[in-house]
């Protein structure tokens, strides 16, 4: 019961009221939805209060992303501006989590659908392993389960171990 008092109380009704604008904010606000809902189902906290309006929060968000993508499938911070690696992983990386708890993940894989060929497009393009985007890239297209065989050589994952420890 504390899991749903402290969700209900405190963090739901500021993600409630958060206001949609640029993909980071949309995601900032969309991402502790879906970790919320996840919690309502694995601690069976019945869905009452602002738990009741989790559904309708990530549907809003859903519908915000559709119309922040590109039509190359990649997302910018705004809907005009170019599409970006970080962002476009972001999203994916995101909406995995999300699908994954959605009672209809269609609307969330529609979007996938769409930004996982961008995200493998930049990772043929090469780029420096170095790189925490293009690290967040290969760790967007796993979650995708798109990430291409062979990806992720011993270089690349001593990298990512660099990262991570330093």
């Amino acid at each position: 019961a504390g899991i749903g008092v402290d969700l209900d109380r405190d963090a739901l009704p500021y993600l409630a009221d958060y206001p949609y604008g640029c993909t980071e904010q949309t995601m900032s606000r969309l991402v502790p939805v879906v970790v919320a809902q996840a919690a309502k189902a694995t601690f069976g906290v019945p869905p009452t209060g602002r738990l009741a309006e989790l559904p309708k929060m990530l549907d809003a968000g859903l519908a915000r992303l559709r119309a922040l993508q590109h039509a190359d499938g990649g997302f910018g911070w705004w809907e005009a501006d170019a599409s970006d690696a970080y962002m476009t992983a972001y999203v994916v990386h995101g909406l995995t989590r999300a699908a994954a708890v959605m009672d209809d993940p269609a609307p969330a894989q529609a979007i996938l659908t769409k930004a996982t060929p961008w995200l493998l497009a930049r990772l043929k393009a090469g780029g420096n392993a170095a790189e925490p985007a293009e690290q967040l890239v290969r760790m967007a297209l796993a979650d995708a389960k798109a990430l291409p065989p062979g990806t992720l050589t011993d270089d690349v994952a001593d990298v990512a171990v660099g990262l991570v420890s330093g």
